[in-house]
């Protein structure tokens, strides 16, 4: 093999190598395959020759390497853009269903407490205070077991809507109601940044 096919050869090693990574590459690889065919035979070629066919597939590479990195980065980009979107939307899926304003953590053995109320929220108007207990919601028991009907009765949610939560306060029960109202711009911001951060937020749907 001439000094010519060495270096092409070389082209073609490394043409291979990234086909392992952009299977769209393999269909090519024949085409590279005949450059390292190329000079096996012929008489050797001049030190000048060998170093000019080593430069042009040394540049050869570096573009190649180049162009792909470029399409490599420009998927990531896509995928960012494409999760994104992704989370405006879920997370403008969600807000249809109104804004109560209340911040909660589930608690082993108190079930869902209010650890927060959003000033001139729903929540603030009706009542809610900080360290009251969520029992029941429209006369649902907030429960493990009923998961699936406190799903499908927040699914009715909405803005202008009236809930009604039952809590447990200082040892005594009451119900409290409130309408439910649009989801602030930059509630809603924040919604999508948690989710974007694959944050579980312990909150109610609301």
């Amino acid at each position: 093999m001439g000094p010519n096919s060495r270096a092409a050869e070389s082209f073609y090693n490394f043409i291979t190598g990234f086909a392992t990574f952009y299977p769209g590459l393999r269909s090519f690889t024949p085409c590279f395959r005949s450059l390292g065919i190329m000079g096996s035979g012929m008489e050797p070629r001049s030190r000048l020759q060998e170093v000019s066919m080593t430069r042009m597939v040394t540049t050869l590479s570096l573009v190649l390497f180049l162009a792909l990195s470029s399409l490599a980065a420009a998927g990531g980009e896509n995928c960012d853009k494409s999760h994104a979107a992704k989370a405006k939307t879920t997370m403008h899926e969600k807000a249809k269903h109104g804004w109560l304003g209340l911040d909660v953590e589930k608690s082993a053995s108190s079930g869902y407490v209010v650890t927060g109320v959003a000033d001139g929220s729903p929540a603030e108007k009706a009542g809610f205070q900080k360290g009251d207990v969520l029992v029941a919601f429209n006369g649902i028991a907030l429960t493990d077991e009923n998961k699936d009907a406190l799903k499908k009765a927040k699914m009715q949610n909405a803005v202008g809507k009236q809930v009604t939560y039952t809590i447990s306060r200082a040892g005594a029960q009451r119900q409290i109601a409130a309408t439910l109202a649009e989801v602030p711009a930059e509630v809603l911001a924040q919604w999508e940044k948690e989710y974007d951060r694959g944050v579980a937020v312990a909150q109610t749907d609301n």
